[in-house]
């Protein structure tokens, strides 16, 4: 692991700590039953195993092959250590990319693929961000004015990724020949880039965006209500309040914050007392980090043979 990740891992448990004294939220996450954490942490990783349906659906159309779902499940989890250890999650992409790139890919498609998968996520979670922020409002004015960007940006560069890939075709190069340099390399990159995301959503047939739609949904639905067992009931309130923190947590975490170190306190606590928020976020931390490590750690030696397609 890297220095920068070590200290996005400080910053991350420093800030959950110094919460918890600020707030006295420690005396409430004594409460907690230690099963009812492990259920909590048990949801999460049942929507990341959704997700990974998703992608494997997705990678299977772009790739015309099929990896066991074992293996998207790792580059699910990879990416989410890497999304976790990253300012505004950045990392994510790259780190689904570049365990499927170990797998044979190249890395800018499989970049392609990662980035075509995780729109569903951004926007889904964005949009519900935005609605629940109307109800408490002007103190989830933050959470509405990220969302709200974020859903505009993202559809923004999809739209652009789409219209450069649909114009260059298969032949990105053609495109960079007058370049030299760094700078051609750079766009030819780039151009490779959308060329393979244009192929990814050409080629996603309309069943399967139906099931990625619905595998969206279902995936952050329960993700979401992996808060639920930490507050101990599901009655509607505890559910609205679940939901309304979980979705601000995840809107605000594309702010340039490592692990959404703050920024995902910030919006927590808008909906949960101090001692849910401190609990939530260690099991969301160590449930993104453990099993990311795990899968790092073994895939290495595979990166140190094989290397990267590119």
């Amino acid at each position: 692991m890297s220095w920068k990740s070590v200290v996005s891992l400080i910053i991350v448990f420093t800030t959950i700590l110094l919460y918890s004294l600020f707030t006295s939220g420690y005396t409430a996450l004594a409460s907690i039953p230690l099963p009812n954490m492990v259920m909590a942490s048990a949801l999460l990783m049942a929507g990341y195993l959704l997700a990974s349906v998703r992608l494997m659906i997705i990678h299977a159309r772009y790739t015309g092959r099929r990896l066991p779902l074992i293996e998207y499940y790792k580059a699910r989890l990879a990416g989410n250590l890497a999304a976790f250890l990253t300012p505004s999650a950045v990392g994510g992409e790259l780190g689904r990319a570049g365990y499927l790139a170990l797998k044979g890919f190249s890395f800018t498609e499989m970049l392609a693929v990662a980035y075509f998968e995780v729109f569903f996520d951004v926007v889904f979670t964005s949009l519900a961000a935005l609605v629940f922020s109307f109800s408490q409002l002007p103190w989830s004015l933050p959470v509405a004015l990220t969302a709200g960007g974020s859903i505009a940006a993202w559809v923004a560069a999809s739209l652009l990724l789409f219209y450069t890939g649909r114009r260059y075709g298969g032949n990105a190069g053609s495109g960079v020949r007058r370049f030299k340099g760094l700078l051609g390399k750079l766009t030819s990159w780039a151009l490779t880039l959308s060329v393979a995301f244009w192929n990814t959503s050409s080629r996603v047939k309309f069943v399967d965006l139906l099931a990625v739609v619905a595998l969206t949904l279902l995936a952050q639905v329960l993700q979401a209500s992996s808060v639920l067992p930490l507050l101990g009931g599901l009655s509607p309130d505890y559910v609205g309040e679940a939901f309304r923190g979980y979705f601000y947590s995840q809107a605000l975490s594309s702010l340039p914050s490592p692990g959404g170190a703050i920024v995902s306190e910030y919006g927590l606590s808008l909906s949960l007392a101090p001692g849910y928020v401190v609990a939530y976020r260690l099991v969301y931390a160590l449930t993104n980090v453990v099993p990311g490590l795990i899968i790092v750690y073994r895939a290495h030696s595979v990166k140190e043979e094989g290397g990267l397609a590119v």
